[in-house]
């Protein structure tokens, strides 16, 4: 659809309202473990859970394995945890109404 020689941005639902995705927000952490990649990596969402909600996913960025005695002694890794921001239009919405 042109409106006054632009072409109109029609949302999914076909309303020309376009839908608006989370904002994500992406930190970085090191964690390790004795036992193993798996527990370095389940031990990093865990801390990162008690300070962040909303969390998406995980991404090892990094691994290295500390060497003592011939024989791996930790596991550690450095990991991208995303997370979807609260807010956004929504409470921009909420706000609006508490004043009205």
């Amino acid at each position: 659809m042109r409106d006054g020689g632009r072409e109109q941005q029609r949302g999914p639902r076909g309303d020309g309202v376009e839908d608006e995705a989370p904002l994500v927000k992406v930190i970085e952490v090191v964690a390790q473990s004795p036992r193993g990649w798996e527990d370095a990596a389940e031990r990093a969402l865990a801390e990162a859970a008690r300070s962040v909600r909303n969390i998406r996913s995980i991404y090892v960025k990094d691994m290295q394995a500390i060497v003592a005695d011939g024989c791996i002694v930790q596991y550690r890794l450095v990991a991208k945890i995303s997370f979807a921001l609260e807010g956004g239009s929504e409470r921009n919405g909420r706000m609006a109404r508490q004043y009205d």
